[in-house]
């Protein structure tokens, strides 16, 4: 499977008279081919293997703070590989349990690069050197049918390097909120989730 993506992003704002108050603009481009393949082992395991690979290109990016200043941004261009892996074992005609592990990769948006924005009270400060979020996600799970009701418990980590972390505070000096994105060096995740469901219930 390839998959292409692209998004132009412009917003502008006017005075009256038609004279440019701020506008903020920019390109990016998101092209990725992944592939995946599942095996039967001994009847009662299945293992998958997957990758994708993608290919993040950023371009025009400007922001004009009034109609005689702006700055303009270089071009930028990111690659990323993702790998996923999942075991599963049919313990039982019943119990099912997995174990799966994966990379995945979120690229900045353009108006997290490039969307420098102010107010009488607000200011959006933006970024044009964000790095990409990468996240290794790892699972265990057991799954169990009880006939009419079927539960699942799953252990699992995450951990996400250069996420986009977005915040906004009140500076009250300026009287206004003041937002901006940037990047966390890590965010560690751990937790276990427990469902129980049934179908055709009454």
């Amino acid at each position: 499977m390839i998959a292409v993506s692209a998004a132009r992003w412009f917003l502008s704002a006017t005075l009256p008279t038609g004279v440019i108050a701020s506008q903020v603009r920019g390109r990016t481009r998101l092209r990725a081919a992944y592939a995946q393949d599942a095996w039967l082992i001994d009847g009662d395991w299945k293992a998958v293997l997957g990758l994708r690979a993608e290919q993040w290109d950023a371009w025009d990016g400007r922001t004009d703070f009034s109609a005689s200043a702006g700055q303009a941004y270089a071009a930028r261009r990111e690659t990323a590989l993702s790998p996923k892996a999942a075991l599963s074992w049919q313990a039982t005609a019943d119990t099912l349990l997995k174990a799966s592990v994966g990379r995945a990769v979120r690229m900045p948006t353009v108006a997290e690069l490039y969307g420098a924005t102010s107010s009488a009270n607000s200011q959006y400060i933006n970024d044009p050197l964000l790095r990409p979020e990468a996240s290794w996600t790892a699972e265990l799970s057991a799954e169990q049918d009880w006939g009419a009701l079927q539960s699942r418990v799953t252990l699992f980590a995450e951990t996400t390097r250069n996420a986009l972390y977005a915040q906004t505070t009140f500076d009250a000096a300026a009287n206004r909120n003041v937002s901006r994105v940037q990047n966390v060096g890590r965010i560690g995740t751990r937790g276990v989730e427990a469902t129980l469901a049934t179908a055709d219930w009454l």
